[in-house]
């Protein structure tokens, strides 16, 4: 333990808070009093033995307990030459840009002056940020008009299509009545925790949203597309695209190649046989994700199974999770294991449903197996491969919890999908207008998306 070492100066910044009050906070005096009190140098000198925790009191520093101790009076020695971080939001988000940049930086082998060059561009985009805070600030009508803007829309959407019926029900009818006191308490849910909450993001994307207005959001700035333009010009962004598009390409033939596979030799069997390989095949879809996920994270360390195989195969061990270059197909693996499951057993049922009748008719023929394959079981299993496919497209491109377990989005942003770098935007940086922009990103893709498969699958049928 020493110093900071010293060139021209030796300044080092602290930071960090451990005695803190809210606003809201009921009992501002009793709190206050306790405060003061855990601020006691003899208190604090106490509390540095129990936790580790650098006084934030210096003259805890001189108490009996710590006037000898080596390690803390180096801290004494750094705290002469400390200043605090500026007390300003831009502070935090140039912070959060640097370090994700520095991070990457320590381990390319950059020249340092290509990215001093890169975090002068970027402060000087936090300061432009800054500038453009004479912007009109939202008010409680903007978020209410923009937030029902999307409701709206829908509700036209709904009506037209039940509208536009040949025939119509009678509004006052009883049957109608009826099918609406069940409809009424799932639409009432998917109103208040889906679509709303969507819809306030929405309105969100448009604003500097964040920790400092977090509590009166009507107090936020607009900004117009500037998180829109922002998330054009965000290398990182782009690379979660990116990571997620592989993911899906990759992920979703596999899962369904794999599914149907097995569904293919489990449908042979009959009786308990079927029953237990189903089941036993089925087995990984069960295990809740992060357990899935923390079971393969061993399995991937340096000293697992795996490595120890591939070293006894003259091979040797890989860095799956800590190599830009494995890691994302390390993830894909443990997506598929986990979801081809549920797959199966669709493809499954999907054989149930074929004519029995139309295998035979091959056999007759003289057909062979993969005669039957390609002109019955693909024919027949036409509705089915595609539900299945778009149901894992769905579940792929949301995919969080797996670089989030595994790789927090490392190395290098190698396995950062869009998901993971909403929820480091909206919970990292507290820059919750800015992740909101990416949710609608999303939205606006799914929309396409549900599109094109209504439109698909009106085809084949």
């Amino acid at each position: 333990m020493a110093t900071m070492p010293k060139n021209q100066t030796a300044t080092s910044f602290i930071g960090g808070s451990n005695l803190v009050q809210f606003k809201e906070s009921r009992h501002k005096e009793a709190g206050r009093r306790f405060i003061l009190f855990l601020s006691r140098p003899d208190i604090q000198a106490d509390w540095y033995e129990i936790s580790s925790d650098i006084p934030a009191n210096r003259q805890a520093m001189q108490t009996p307990q710590l006037i000898n101790d080596p390690v803390m009076q180096v801290f004494r020695a750094q705290l002469e030459d400390t200043r605090l971080p500026p007390a300003e939001k831009e502070w935090s988000i140039f912070w959060d840009r640097f370090h994700r940049r520095y991070s990457a930086f320590l381990e390319s082998g950059d020249d340092a002056k290509t990215f001093v060059k890169e975090m002068n561009a970027v402060m000087a985009e936090v300061i432009r940020e800054r500038d453009l805070s004479g912007r009109p600030r939202t008010g409680m009508i903007y978020w209410l008009a923009l937030t029902f803007f999307p409701l709206l829309l829908v509700a036209i959407y709904v009506l037209r299509g039940f509208y536009g019926q040949k025939t119509l029900p009678a509004l006052n009818s009883t049957p109608l009545r009826r099918v609406a006191c069940f409809l009424l308490p799932a639409l009432a849910i998917m109103l208040v925790f889906r679509l709303l909450p969507l819809c306030v993001a929405f309105a969100a994307s448009f604003t500097d949203l964040g920790a400092a207005n977090i509590t009166d959001p009507a107090n936020s700035l607009f900004t117009g597309a500037g998180n829109y333009l922002r998330l054009y010009q965000d290398e990182v962004f782009w690379k979660s695209v990116r990571n997620t598009l592989i993911y899906l390409l990759i992920g979703v033939p596999l899962n369904m190649l794999i599914a149907l596979t097995l569904a293919l030799a489990i449908n042979r069997f009959r009786g308990w046989r079927r029953t237990l390989l189903a089941s036993g095949l089925f087995l990984p879809s069960v295990i809740t994700m992060v357990a899935s996920a923390v079971t393969w994270r061993w399995l991937y360390c340096q000293q697992s199974p795996i490595n120890i195989a591939i070293n006894a195969l003259g091979f040797g061990p890989y860095n799956w999770l800590g190599d830009p270059d494995l890691a994302l197909p390390s993830l894909i693996i443990f997506s598929v294991w986990r979801s081809y499951g549920l797959s199966m057993l669709i493809i499954l049922a999907g054989l149930e449903l074929i004519n029995r009748e139309l295998y035979e008719a091959v056999r007759i023929d003289g057909g062979s197996r993969w005669s039957e394959f390609c002109h019955v079981t693909l024919p027949g299993l036409r509705g089915t491969l595609f539900a299945v496919a778009v149901g894992a497209t769905v579940a792929n491109i949301q995919f969080f919890i797996e670089p989030y377990v595994l790789t927090g989005g490392g190395p290098k942003d190698a396995t950062m999908s869009l998901l993971l770098f909403s929820y480091n935007r909206a919970f990292g940086s507290f820059q919750l207008g800015y992740a909101s922009s990416v949710i609608t990103v999303l939205f606006v893709f799914f929309f396409i998306f549900n599109i094109w498969q209504r439109h698909f699958r009106r085809k084949l049928s």
